[in-house]
């Protein structure tokens, strides 16, 4: 017989709206940790409860715009920017927390601004005058630029009068010149002395003193073989839209910008790694299947397990719900070379033979495909599709 009866009160009324209580708190703390896309997945699960409660299409209508706003801030263009004042009305007359939500979009864009400013200062200027539409005191700390110095002629040097010497036999008349040595570039320069410490230290090249370009960590040789650099984490949008904008190859990407670089084709990616070539004076490529391998493995060291991928926790699914932050956990969930979010999240794309494959799997996938082993073929550009690059050490 029935423990409790299909038309009972608990089971047609009470445990539904429990469930549509837990699933919109739920939405909520993700809204409130700007993971929207997770907040309306809670949302959908709440409606298919089939509980007519109002409260699931005020939440839907908050989130979507809260979600709007925020790439807005993050990605958007001028005249985005400039029309943001709808959405935020709508939010105001349905946020008990609209003042903290509307600091934390204009922190986004004075982080965004101050960003672009050194390397572009009209571009930043345009997108600050968009700014003040929506947000009339948003202030910019803008970087002071220093007149150059006055030219001055060198002064000559006196001339090198030759110690006149006896020599001792067996030895050279020739005057010992000192040595020299030039340092070029910019940036944090990548030593093999730092290979396999990534977690503790790192190196760039920079196109100026505050444009940085990926940060790398130093990988030991594979088969005995010369250290080289990685990239700590995937590529960023923030990375590529650095060189979209400095370029003018490209249209910048749109999203949230510490995301991975996804739904990009291999022709893309290629001209990115030229790009870094050509502005830093190094050699940089996508990674080989077998340098990859041997970075994601780490000499052997133990997987950690908190990756983002699909992953169960008690009967519920606690990660690969969608694309993270590329140094999200940080160190934490580095390997022992220092690569970040290297299984999972954005699967990875890397060369094999003359063709493409991506490796380490994605966040879409199971956590027991998210090895180094793991690998599939590319087929076109995917949101769930991203790359990391490699330096080569002189």
């Amino acid at each position: 017989s029935e423990l409790v009866a299909a038309d009972d009160v608990f089971v047609t009324t009470t445990a539904p709206k429990q469930l549509l209580d837990g699933r919109l708190k739920v939405a909520a703390e993700n809204a409130r940790l700007d993971r929207f896309t997770n907040a309306l997945k809670q949302i959908d699960l709440a409606d298919a409860l089939g509980v007519n409660d109002p409260r699931i299409a005020e939440a839907r209508a908050r989130y979507t715009d809260q979600r709007n706003a925020y790439l807005t801030a993050t990605t958007g263009g001028m005249n985005d920017i400039r029309a943001m004042g709808a959405v935020l009305g709508r939010l105001q007359a349905s946020m008990d927390d609209y003042a903290v939500f509307a600091a934390r979009l204009q922190r986004l864009l004075k982080k965004r601004i101050e960003e672009l400013a050194p390397a572009n200062r009209s571009s930043a200027e345009n997108l600050f005058a968009a700014a003040q539409t929506p947000f009339p005191s948003l202030d910019i700390n803008w970087p002071v630029t220093k007149a150059p110095a006055p030219r001055q002629e060198p002064v000559p040097e006196p001339p090198v009068v030759a110690e006149v010497t006896t020599p001792r036999p067996g030895t050279s008349t020739s005057p010992v010149r000192p040595s020299t040595t030039t340092q070029t570039g910019l940036g944090k320069v990548c030593r093999t002395s730092i290979a396999g410490q990534g977690k503790s230290r790192n190196c760039y090249d920079e196109l100026s003193d505050n444009v940085r370009l990926p940060i790398l960590v130093v990988i030991p040789g594979l088969g005995g073989g010369a250290p080289f650099a990685m990239s700590r984490s995937e590529v960023s949008i923030k990375d590529f839209n650095l060189y979209c904008v400095q370029s003018g190859a490209c249209n910048s990407l749109t999203g949230n910008s510490s995301l991975p670089a996804t739904n990009l084709g291999i022709s893309q990616m290629q001209a990115y790694v030229e790009w870094l070539s050509s502005v830093s004076g190094a050699q940089y490529s996508l990674p080989t299947l077998a340098q990859w391998q041997h970075a994601a493995r780490a000499g052997g060291g133990a997987i950690n397990p908190s990756i983002n991928c699909v992953r169960n926790v008690g009967g519920r699914q606690a990660d690969g719900f969608e694309l993270v932050n590329v140094s999200m956990g940080g160190k934490a969930r580095a390997n022992d070379w220092g690569l970040r979010q290297i299984f999972g999240n954005a699967q990875e794309v890397v060369s094999q033979g003359g063709a493409f494959v991506a490796a380490g799997g994605a966040y879409s996938d199971r956590v027991s495909d998210c090895t180094p082993d793991f690998t599939r073929t590319v087929s076109g550009a995917e949101e769930r599709t991203g790359f990391r690059i490699v330096r080569m050490i002189n």
